[in-house]
């Protein structure tokens, strides 16, 4: 049986060697306008000259991914990277809330324009400290409701080229059947090893209700993570044999809004196993908690 995944980075599962498909990435229209409230005017925009297609589970273009966090967690006296998130200000990083809960913030720091963790040359990136943790208060732990957190940095970072923030979806937006990319430095395969080059993949979001009957079929989990289903808090997304793995939690789910202008409308959650079949990856939906992370972002 395919095991519980917590989930940073992409995994690409196959069988048999497969061509790989080029998927463009369009704006769409009808989605609930532009881009709704922001808290920096320069979200969303990609300046690294980086192309619009998107190849499932391979490396993407240094820079493609400005607003993307790699959180680090001090243990045993060693820096471990272990989650990812979205810049959503200069000084507001979005993520999971089981990635940070319990968390003292002196033990995390959020590495901000990093490419390739394994060199040194691959262009500058920023270790910002964290100065304090917000956790959604109806987040418990073991189930996955409100599954969102606000990290504050304890100084603003300098804006550029491989430091951009994303913007936020329009409050209450449906991404359903959209075409979303997926980003982090997780498992390549399952159980396999992490990459050290920031990886991407496409995924289209799935219907929410058939999402939930397909974890209903896998009570013990369903039962322990959703007690209740889902609330309307939670979005899926899935792709051929294309999923967010272990190691990625807290990272987007990213899609173009009508100005073209990329916003995080999903972190990373959980999932069943790691791109099995008929389980999409489940992600908490970023445009249900527009009113608290304006409330509490800086």
């Amino acid at each position: 049986m395919a095991s519980l995944y917590l989930a940073v980075g992409i995994a690409l599962l196959s069988a048999v060697s497969a061509q790989l498909r080029f998927t463009a990435v369009k704006p769409f229209p009808g989605h609930g306008g532009r881009t709704g409230r922001q808290l920096s005017p320069s979200c969303g925009r990609v300046q690294s000259g980086g192309q619009d297609d998107v190849v499932g589970g391979e490396p993407v273009l240094d820079g493609d991914w400005p607003w993307m966090v790699l959180l680090g967690e001090r243990l045993g006296g060693r820096r471990v990277w272990t989650c990812g998130g979205t810049l959503l200000s200069a000084r507001t990083v979005l993520t999971a809330a089981h990635c940070v809960s319990g968390r003292q913030p002196a033990a995390l720091t959020a590495r901000l324009g990093e490419f390739d963790t394994s060199r040194d040359d691959d262009g500058p990136h920023v270790d910002a400290a964290v100065a304090t943790i917000t956790v959604h208060p109806g987040y418990r732990g073991a189930a996955r409701h409100d599954d969102i957190a606000l990290l504050r940095l304890s100084r603003p970072v300098a804006l550029g080229a491989r430091v951009q923030p994303a913007c936020l979806p329009p409050a209450g937006a449906d991404h359903t059947g959209r075409t979303a990319r997926v980003a982090g430095w997780g498992l390549t395969e399952f159980n396999g090893q992490s990459a050290a080059v920031l990886q991407e993949a496409a995924l289209t979001v799935t219907d929410i209700n058939r999402c939930e009957q397909t974890y209903r079929t896998q009570l013990n989990f369903f039962t322990r993570r959703y007690p209740g289903g889902f609330g309307g808090t939670k979005l899926c997304a899935a792709g051929d044999e294309k999923a967010s793995c272990e190691g990625d939690s807290g990272g987007p789910l990213t899609t173009p809004g009508a100005d073209g202008r990329q916003q995080v409308i999903g972190v990373v959650s959980t999932g069943f196993g790691c791109g099995v079949a008929g389980f999409p990856g489940i992600y908490t939906k970023v445009s249900q908690y527009i009113s608290w992370i304006m409330q509490n972002a800086v």
